[in-house]
C-alpha cells in the first residue's frame, strides 16, 4: 500500500406500478426556481446532504442533514410504509427535481423489501424537507431476491422546450435472474415527463435482451453500478467475466433514442476495448465505480495490479459526445505521469469516482475526484494503514489546478487513523450554474471508519473546500457551518456512516 511525506436494441414498453399516498403536489412556498441547483432537497439554492442507513434498527433509514431545513432521520414508517426487518431502506439514496419546483425529490431504494423483491420510493423536497404525502412507489414486477432498488441514478432529460423535458430513472436490480441465469441483473428505466413526480416503466434492460453487448452469467450483476446522463445511462458490471478472466469487469452504455423514447443502442467496453488502458485481468473489476459530466467519464478499477503491486487500482477517462459516444483518453495510475504518489499494493485507486467542476480550485477546470480507500498514510513517524486519501485529478487544461491529494493529513477535517478508508464512498455536491472563482462543486468525502472518541467505526463525512476564505471545508448543516458531519443522532458503533451517499441529477 503507498505511503505518502453498437447494436440496436428492441424496447419493451411496460406496465409500472405506482402505489401512491393521497396528496396534491403543487409546489411547496419556499422552494427557489432562480438558479437551479442539482441535489437541492430544501429548496434553499445549497446541495444538501444526504446519506443512507440501510442497517439502521434492522429496518433502514435516511438521514437528511440538509442545508437550511432541520436534521431529520427519515424513516418508513414516516413515509406511511409498514417496514419489515432486512428492508434495506437507504441502501441506494438519490436526488433530482423531478417537478421543476425548485425543490429535488429524495429517491431511496429499499433492495430487501418483500422477500428481496425491492421497491423504490420517491418521495418530493420541500423547505421542511420533505413531502411524505407525496410519496410514490415503485416496483417494476419485481421477484423475491431481485433486489429492485439496489441502485439508483437520476438525470435531467432536456427538450426544445421546458414542457417537453423530463428526467430518467435508472433503477439496478442486481440479483435479478433473467432467463433463468442467477444474478446476472437487470436495469429498469423509468421516464419522467415535465412537471410531473410520477415515473413510468419503459422499459426493463439485461444482458438477455437483444442487443445488449455481454453473455449474462451467474453473479454478473448487472445494475450494481449505474451513472446517468442525459443521453442515457451506463452499466458497470464489475463481476463480469472476459473470457476465462473472472471479474475483469466491464461498463455497458445504454444510450436513448431520442425525447421520450426508450433506449436504442449499446456499447460494451472492457479494458480489452481499443483504446483503453491495460489489458482485462481476473479480479480489475473494471466498473466498480462510474461517473459522468457532459463531455467527460471516469471508470474505476480498483482491482488493477500496477506491475507486481496487487490492487493498486486506476482510473480510464473517456472523452463522451452530446450523444453519449465514448472516446478513450487515457488511463490514470498513481505512478502515471503528472501524479504525485506511488502506486503500491492494496491502494484501491479508483474505488468511488466522481466528476466536477472547480473542486477546490479555480474558475473553468473540470476534476474527475478519485478514493483511494486502502492508501497507508504515514504521520508522526508511524504508518496508518488503509487510512485512505482522494486524488483530485483535472481533466482540463488550467494551470493554477495541478493533480493533489485531499486527506486528514492535511487539508479534510480529522485524524489519521489506521482503517479509517477515507475515500471508499464518495458524493457530488453541486453549485449554482452562476459560479465564481470563489465557488465550486465539493466533493462529499465518507470516512466511514472513522472512530469517534471511543466510539468505534461510528464513521464520519467530510469535504473539500467551496472558496478559499476561513472555514472553506465546512458544511452547512441545519443553517449552521461545521467543519464535518456524522449522525444526526450520535454516534454509533460500527455505524460506518457515509457508506451510502446521495448521488444527485446527472
Amino acid at each position: 500500500m503507498a505511503k505518502r511525506h453498437l447494436v440496436l436494441i428492441v424496447t419493451m414498453t411496460l406496465t409500472s406500478v405506482l402505489v401512491p399516498l393521497p396528496g396534491a403536489h403543487a409546489a411547496p412556498p419556499g422552494c427557489q426556481t432562480e438558479v437551479p441547483v442539482s441535489g437541492d432537497l430544501d429548496g434553499d439554492g445549497l446541495a444538501d446532504l444526504v446519506v443512507g442507513l440501510p442497517g439502521w434498527d434492522g429496518t433502514g433509514a435516511v438521514d437528511l442533514r440538509l442545508t437550511s431545513a432541520p436534521s431529520r432521520l427519515l424513516l418508513p414508517a414516516d413515509l406511511g410504509l409498514q417496514p419489515d426487518a432486512g428492508d434495506a431502506f437507504g441502501a441506494a439514496v438519490a436526488l433530482g427535481d423531478l417537478d421543476a419546483d425548485g425543490c429535488d425529490e429524495l429517491v431511496v431504494g429499499a433492495p430487501g423489501t418483500l422477500d428481496g423483491a425491492g421497491r423504490v420510493h420517491v418521495v418530493p423536497g420541500s423547505p421542511s424537507g420533505v413531502r411524505a404525502s407525496g410519496r410514490v412507489t415503485l416496483d417494476a414486477d419485481a421477484s423475491p431476491a431481485d433486489r429492485f432498488g439496489a441502485s439508483l441514478a437520476v438525470a435531467e432529460r432536456p427538450g426544445p422546450t421546458e414542457l417537453t423535458a423530463g428526467a430518467d430513472l435508472w433503477v439496478g436490480s442486481p440479483d435479478d435472474s433473467p432467463s433463468a441465469v442467477r444474478r446476472t441483473g437487470s436495469v429498469a428505466h423509468f421516464a419522467v415527463p415535465a412537471g410531473g413526480t410520477r415515473p413510468v416503466l419503459v422499459e426493463k434492460l439485461s444482458q438477455a435482451s437483444p442487443g445488449v453487448p455481454g453473455a449474462g452469467e451467474v453473479d454478473d450483476r448487472f445494475g450494481s453500478v449505474l451513472a446517468a446522463t442525459r443521453y442515457g445511462v451506463l452499466v458497470g458490471v464489475p463481476g463480469e467475466d472476459v473470457g476465462a478472466r473472472r471479474d475483469a469487469g466491464a461498463v455497458t452504455v445504454l444510450r436513448l433514442g431520442g425525447l421520450g423514447a426508450g433506449v436504442d443502442r449499446a456499447v460494451g467496453w472492457t479494458q480489452d476495448s481499443p483504446g483503453v488502458a491495460g489489458t482485462a485481468e481476473a479480479g480489475d473489476r473494471f466498473g466498480a465505480a462510474l461517473a459522468a459530466r457532459p463531455g467527460h467519464v471516469v471508470v474505476g478499477v480498483p482491482g488493477e495490479d500496477v506491475g507486481t503491486r496487487q490492487d493498486a487500482g486506476m482510473v480510464q477517462v473517456f472523452d463522451a459526445s452530446d450523444r453519449g459516444a465514448l472516446v478513450p483518453r487515457r488511463g490514470l495510475t498513481q505512478d502515471a505521469a503528472g501524479i504525485p504518489g506511488t502506486a503500491e499494493a492494496g491502494d484501491q485507486l479508483g474505488a468511488a469516482v466522481l466528476v466536477g467542476a472547480n473542486v477546490g480550485c479555480g474558475e473553468g477546470v473540470i476534476q474527475a475526484v478519485v478514493g483511494a480507500p486502502g492508501e497507508d498514510i504515514r504521520v508522526g513517524g508511524r504508518t496508518r494503514a488503509d487510512a485512505g486519501t482522494i486524488l483530485v485529478v483535472p481533466l482540463t487544461a488550467q494551470r493554477e489546478c495541478q493533480a493533489r491529494y485531499d486527506d486528514q493529513a492535511g487539508r479534510l477535517e480529522g485524524s489519521v487513523e489506521a482503517g479509517d478508508r477515507l475515500g471508499a464512498v464518495l458524493g457530488l455536491g453541486r453549485v449554482r450554474d452562476d459560479h465564481d472563482d470563489e465557488t465550486g462543486d465539493r466533493a462529499y468525502v465518507a470516512v466511514p471508519g472513522e472512530d469517534r472518541g471511543a466510539v468505534v467505526d461510528a464513521g464520519l463525512v467530510v469535504a473539500t473546500a467551496s472558496g478559499t476564505g476561513a472555514g472553506a471545508y465546512d458544511l452547512q448543516v441545519a443553517g449552521r457551518r461545521q467543519p464535518s458531519v456524522g449522525f444526526s443522532g450520535g454516534a454509533t458503533t460500527r455505524q460506518r456512516y457515509g457508506t451510502v451517499l446521495a448521488t444527485p441529477t446527472g
